[in-house]
């Protein structure tokens, strides 16, 4: 079934979510998942651990896993994958090595302090042993691009912006800049 839903025509990031949900939560997980969400919201909290030995499961964005309501990701909500399946696949058990950091701060926008956030990433990740990072310090979306394309994998993607959430009305969005320092929208479905 996950396989179907790899290759089928695509929709939109929320109907995809929801459709994973629903294949990843079939049966009895589906009957109780609603009342455990229910729970953890009230903590504001949710994470979701999946034990798996199909190496496929490493490649599904769990990202925008979707209840009908809303997007399970956000905020301190967080899916989360655990792969504890034998295979030679790297499941990124080990510790975060590899970092793409992106940091927009338009000058349309209020300032939280470009540089000081910038130096911070920077040293935190510098102390880090063995880590390497790429370092987007005024992101625009063909800056992230080029810098996603660099590697195969990061570790982490860290990206400081300013945003929207998702609702169940419209996409979650992040703020950009543009190639003149300007804010630009780029919204989850793109």
């Amino acid at each position: 079934m996950l396989q179907a839903w790899q290759s089928a025509e695509r929709a939109s990031p929320m109907e995809l979510g929801r459709q994973l949900y629903d294949l990843l939560l079939a049966g009895r997980p589906g009957r109780t998942m609603p009342t455990a969400l229910e729970r953890a919201r009230a903590a504001s909290r949710v994470l979701l651990a999946f034990s798996t030995a199909s190496p496929e499961m490493h490649l599904l964005p769990f990202e925008i896993l979707h209840d009908g309501d809303r997007y399970l990701a956000g905020g301190e909500r967080i899916p989360f994958r655990w792969i504890n399946d034998g295979s030679t696949q790297d499941a990124r058990s080990h510790g975060f090595r590899h970092f793409l950091v992106a940091v927009a701060n338009p000058t349309d926008h209020p300032d939280f302090d470009h540089d000081r956030v910038v130096g911070e990433l920077r040293k935190a990740i510098d102390a880090i042993p063995q880590a390497t990072c790429n370092m987007v310090p005024h992101a625009t979306r063909g800056s992230l691009r080029r810098a996603l394309g660099e590697r195969d994998a990061y570790d982490a993607v860290v990206i400081v912006a300013h945003g929207g959430s998702a609702t169940a009305e419209r996409d979650g969005f992040m703020v950009l800049e543009d190639e003149s320092g300007a804010a630009s929208r780029w919204v989850g479905e793109d």
